[in-house]
């Protein structure tokens, strides 16, 4: 089988190509497989998963400004082939208590932590994603100063006495988008499982409790050889008829105040500072955005890409007097990072019932070469895209 992998920008796209295929592919390469260029004969590091209705096999690859390139799937029979589907963490009792990895293991998951050569990320049950260290300096990638860990799920609803007072309830919340009555809720690490391990990259999914959902997980990848985590939120949402909120919690960076490290996004392409490039007396709490957001310093970055939230909120989640841009105080608000995931307060562009089943995506890439907005905003760019990659004859 041949793909063809294309890179549509005017910058280089280094990214991981996946290859989809139907089910019944699954028998024709599960005993051995590999990917190679057809034109130089490259052999690529790939990672077998089997997928609800087919199969993906997935690879890293580099592409320049416009490269096309042909790869060809080739069936070659191995005893020791390596998927995505299942490891040996979990003994025969169904516990997953034991830590098998030795120091000399270059990418280790184990029910309480993923270390590889570029970072190491640790959770606790109750408190969910505590550390996230940046292995090449030894820093700490989450601000000290946070009020939730990563990734954790933070809810909010203001109950109507009535059915009939859904629209009143809703008008006295003003700028706040939430009641001085408002019931928040943060939620509850409560189970870990180690999905995949292989040669390309490894899985593990954390499960929370919190209020307003029946289900909510993260699906936190990491990859062995490149500085990047993908995490999935999963989860399936009650419906709630009165007005409510879910935020997650990016707590990257610096606070918002800080001169030597600064958030940068995309507004319609154009790069612009929260409360630092804005007009005086504009609304400092949530602002949407083009493909993610990034933190920016003189000698590296984070990109946070964000393909399927592209609201953001910066003000304090609790009910409040709401800054506007150039008020003295703001100097005092650290400015915390989440993702505005839901809401129900809006009717245009938010459905007014949002039970059901959701997932969206945030990938975050960090290192040197993310020392401009320009760079890091291509990353988000080029992540949220993906590689372009079809099945040809």
């Amino acid at each position: 089988m041949k793909f063809k992998l294309y890179n549509p920008f005017d910058y280089a796209q280094e990214d991981f190509a996946q290859l989809i295929m139907e089910s019944w592919h699954y028998d024709l390469i599960k005993d051995g497989f590999e990917v190679r260029d057809v034109d130089s004969g490259e052999l690529y590091i790939s990672q077998l998963r089997q997928a609800p209705r087919g199969v993906i096999v997935s690879f890293p690859v580099t592409l320049q400004a416009g490269e096309e390139k042909t790869v060809h799937i080739q069936v070659v029979k191995r005893n020791n082939l390596k998927t995505a589907y299942r490891n040996d963490y979990v003994g025969s009792d169904r516990m997953m208590d034991l830590d098998v990895t030795s120091d000399q293991q270059p990418f280790k998951i184990t029910s309480t932590y993923i270390d590889t050569p570029f970072v190491k990320i640790e959770w606790a049950k109750g408190a969910g994603i505590t550390s996230w260290v940046d292995k090449r300096t030894k820093k700490e990638m989450l601000r000290q100063d946070r009020n939730h860990h990563a990734f954790t799920p933070v809810y909010d609803v203001t109950h109507a006495s009535n059915v009939q007072e859904m629209y009143e309830v809703r008008r006295k919340m003003g700028r706040n988008r939430k009641g001085p009555d408002a019931v928040i809720s943060t939620g509850v690490l409560t189970n870990v499982e180690v999905i995949s391990q292989g040669d390309v990259y490894g899985t593990v999914q954390l499960t929370f409790e919190v209020a307003g959902c029946s289900h909510y997980s993260l699906l936190v990848t990491a990859y062995v050889n490149h500085p990047r985590v993908d995490v999935a939120v999963r989860m399936h949402k009650d419906s709630v008829w009165a007005p409510e909120n879910l935020y997650i919690s990016l707590p990257f960076g610096s606070p918002i105040t800080s001169e030597s490290e600064q958030l940068w996004i995309d507004k319609m392409d154009a790069l612009t500072r929260p409360r630092k490039d804005q007009l005086t007396g504009s609304l400092a709490d949530y602002y949407c955005l083009g493909e993610g957001a990034a933190y920016v310093t003189a000698h590296d970055g984070v990109a946070i890409a964000m393909p399927d939230t592209p609201l953001i909120q910066l003000g304090s989640l609790n009910h409040g007097f709401r800054l506007l841009n150039g008020d003295a105080k703001l100097q005092q608000d650290p400015g915390h990072l989440y993702a505005w995931t839901m809401n129900n307060y809006w009717e245009t562009n938010f459905s007014a019932t949002l039970g059901g089943f959701y997932e969206f995506r945030y990938l975050v890439a960090w290192g040197e070469q993310y020392h401009t907005p320009e760079v890091a905003m291509n990353a988000c760019r080029s992540m949220n895209a993906g590689i372009l990659a079809w099945r040809i004859r």
